[in-house]
């Protein structure tokens, strides 16, 4: 996943307030990185045209499609966080999982927003962000609410990411690098290494033996970072061990922080499992944007390549086409 470099960053909008807050983070990353942004809006289903008031004329309705009005909400967001991004806008008429996995061989990542997990809308939605943050073949972004950047006051906390010597805690720690350098921010490394308190109070373990497997799980973390530490020697480094559960622990790290950054737990692809626990938990229950990273990996053969409708381009605010 580090050949994504250069490749436009590619925000998934659905139409709700999490995808526009979305759209409106991917623009200031696009822009960090000095690449395009792409918005996009896949659905295979047919939905009626929304009636809205036309500015110009207070009295007379017109109608815009669910794919234009979302379109055209995300496009505004972003073009106000970012007015100089190149931005460009399609909508598909695919299964979005399907669509967003294939562009996700050709994006630096891709952003959607999260719903809350206790709604019928965050039971659809997020089976949707889960897959594709678990087989997408570049880091995947859940924003699921507006952080201090997206407000519009400074974003000063660090990027933290869970430390993992598998190949996709590898990937996520480099691509945490490359954030923390490109925010001019520090990087807060956590490497989780047990529940210490309910393994002494229930299991009776003595003090000797957490402190090896302390000593073992602060070389694993030290070994993890020397990998990268001459590759972005501007980044400051923070490393945290705490005696908690790995979720736990890097939920409450990221509160304030900028990015939350974790890897993917297989490398084969297997359906969910290859999520991982941590991630899967971390999903809805982040208090920063989640960065899911893993290791890139043919989509199934039997997945033929869409059929792609012709684009779409709403209308600006102001009743100018979009940039395309």
């Amino acid at each position: 996943m580090t050949g994504h470099s250069g490749l436009p960053v590619i925000a998934g909008v659905d139409g709700t307030i999490r995808s526009v807050e979305a759209a409106r983070w991917a623009a200031r990353e696009a822009a960090r990185r000095g690449v395009g942004l792409t918005i996009v809006h896949a659905s295979y289903l047919n939905y009626p045209p929304e009636a809205r008031y036309s500015p110009d004329a207070p009295g007379e309705v017109v109608e815009r499609s669910g794919a234009d009005a979302a379109l055209a909400e995300a496009y505004e967001a972003a073009i106000q966080a970012e007015p100089g991004l190149s931005v460009t806008v399609a909508a598909h008429h695919e299964k979005p999982a399907h669509y967003l996995l294939t562009e996700s061989r050709s994006a630096s990542m891709i952003v959607l927003g999260t719903h809350p997990g206790n709604s019928l809308t965050g039971a659809l939605l997020g089976s949707l962000s889960q897959t594709v943050a678990a087989h997408a073949m570049c880091p995947v972004v859940l924003v699921g609410g507006a952080g201090p950047d997206e407000a519009g006051q400074p974003a000063t906390g660090p990027v933290v990411v869970g430390v993992s010597p598998k190949p996709g805690g590898r990937e996520a720690l480099h691509f945490a690098f490359v954030e923390a350098q490109l925010r001019g921010t520090p990087l807060t490394a956590v490497r989780s290494w047990g529940d210490v308190d309910w393994g002494a109070g229930r299991l009776g373990y003595g003090s000797e033996l957490f402190a090896e497997w302390r000593r073992m799980e602060a070389n694993v973390l030290h070994t993890c970072l020397a990998e990268f530490a001459e590759q972005f020697p501007a980044v400051e480094v923070r490393r945290e061990l705490p005696g908690k559960r790995a979720s736990l622990a890097l939920q409450q790290a990221a509160a304030g922080a900028q990015l939350l950054v974790v890897g993917c737990h297989r490398q084969d692809d297997h359906w969910f499992s290859r999520l991982g626990s941590v991630p899967s938990w971390l999903l809805h229950r982040s208090p920063c944007p989640l960065a899911i990273v893993g290791q890139p990996h043919a989509l199934p053969a039997d997945r033929p390549e869409p059929v792609r409708s012709p684009a779409t381009s709403p209308a600006a605010p102001d009743g100018t086409p979009v940039r395309a």
